[in-house]
Order: C-alpha cells, then sequence, then structure tokens
C-alpha cells in the first residue's frame, strides 16, 4: 500500500461504490425469469452476475440459452428496471458528505450500468451535480476493465495520470485504473470481498468512503459552475 498521494480527479465506479443497488437489479432480473416462466435465483446468485453491464448479466442468468431468448429477456430486464431502478437503491453511509467535502475537486463516474440507467439513477439518488461527467455504458467506448474510458474522462477534464485515482468495488475497476497507469482503489463494502478485491493487487483498499480522505490530498482548483448550491 501506498502512502498519502496528490489527486486532481476522483474516478468512481457506482453500483456497489457510491450506492447499494443490488435489490433493485435482482427484483428486475427475477422479474425477467418469471416473464420468461423459468425459476427465479436467489439475489446473491444475481449479484455475483453484476458488473459487466445488462447483455452478460442475463447471459449469466439464462446459461445455454438462445439468441432469440436473450433478447427477449433483456427488454422484460429493461422495462422493469427502467422504472424501479431506484425502489431500494441509496448511498451507502458517508457517501453524501464526502461528494459535499471534495466538491469542488473534478470527479467523475463511470459505470459499466447502461448510460440511461446511470444518468436515471443519479439523478434519482440527488448526486449528479457533485460530478462533472456521468459516463456509462455506451457504444463509443468498451466497458471496464478496458481503459478507453478512463483515458477519455482525463482527457476531457485535462487531468494527469499520476493525479487520477479510481475508487471502485469489482476487479473491472481495478483491473481498468492498471491499464489507464492511474491510481487504484477498492472499496470492500461493496459487492464483492475484500480477500477477492486484493487478488488484484489494487493500490488501496478501504471498509468506508470516510478512509479515502486518510489517503488523498487534493490540489487547488475552482468551483464548478454547475453544482449543488452552497
Amino acid at each position: 500500500m501506498k502512502k498519502t498521494i496528490n489527486i486532481d480527479l476522483i474516478i468512481f465506479d457506482l453500483d456497489g461504490t457510491l450506492a447499494e443497488t443490488r435489490q433493485d437489479i435482482a427484483d428486475a432480473a427475477n422479474f425477467m425469469l418469471r416473464k420468461l416462466d423459468l425459476h427465479t435465483l436467489p439475489d446473491e446468485t444475481i449479484t455475483s452476475y453484476v458488473g459487466d453491464g445488462i447483455k452478460k448479466l442475463i447471459e449469466r442468468c439464462l446459461p445455454d440459452s438462445p439468441g432469440y431468448l436473450l433478447d427477449t429477456a433483456i427488454d422484460y430486464f429493461v422495462e422493469y428496471y427502467g422504472n424501479h431502478l431506484a425502489d431500494h437503491s441509496h448511498l451507502y453511509p458517508g457517501i453524501l458528505d464526502f461528494l459535499k467535502k471534495m466538491y469542488p475537486v473534478k470527479m467523475a463516474i463511470l459505470s459499466n450500468k447502461a448510460q440511461k440507467f446511470t444518468d436515471d439513477i443519479t439523478h434519482r439518488l440527488e448526486i449528479r451535480n457533485y460530478f462533472q461527467l456521468v459516463m456509462g455504458s455506451n457504444k463509443q467506448f468498451p466497458k471496464k476493465p478496458q481503459p478507453d474510458s478512463i483515458h477519455h474522462i482525463m482527457k476531457t477534464l485535462g487531468c494527469a495520470k499520476r493525479k487520477t485515482i479510481i475508487i471502485g468495488d469489482t476487479k473491472n475497476d481495478i483491473q481498468a485504473g492498471q491499464a489507464a497507469g492511474i491510481y487504484t482503489c477498492a472499496v470492500s463494502y461493496g459487492f464483492r470481498n475484500k480477500e477477492e478485491l486484493l487478488k488484484y493487487n489494487p493500490d488501496f483498499m478501504i471498509d468506508s468512503i470516510d478512509e479515502l480522505t486518510q489517503i488523498i490530498s487534493v490540489g487547488r482548483h475552482t468551483k464548478h459552475s454547475a453544482g449543488p448550491e452552497n
């Protein structure tokens, strides 16, 4: 583990890092399974399938299924999730206070969740204005662990590799950060446990978001033109 580092840009994963979203995702997946007259799955099983986007989630819920069934399943999932993505989802303890404390430091969200759902949930959880850039899955960039989106965020916000850190709860976040040449910080309170995450050698590991303030120091920034009222 490294000592305190100076950071200009913090990139956050969304699900399992900023927000506890497992119940709504599991509910959408089980709605899809019921619509297909299939047995539902335990929430824990569905959670283990999360992290690589909707298509991969559905494929894991429906192994060896034909393509036409997968397309129908995705439609059912999207139908339900679009209307229920924040029924139970909420910010993890300390997240809102941390965002308020760090604002106006440059911050971004990078999620493998579809862009529409990423936008919708950040608005529903009332955190959108803390971030200069919110990126979900889209056709322009490959998903994490590919580093392309991180490079785009750094270029757009004018930040250097060694002044950037990514915070996340899966190997995709750690590996994307490593591939991009930035600092990586794994969180143990999300969808994956500490032992699993340590296998991927993140630069830092935290058990709560408050610990991040002990790891990073931030440079001087001007206040964002758009953001929360202070």
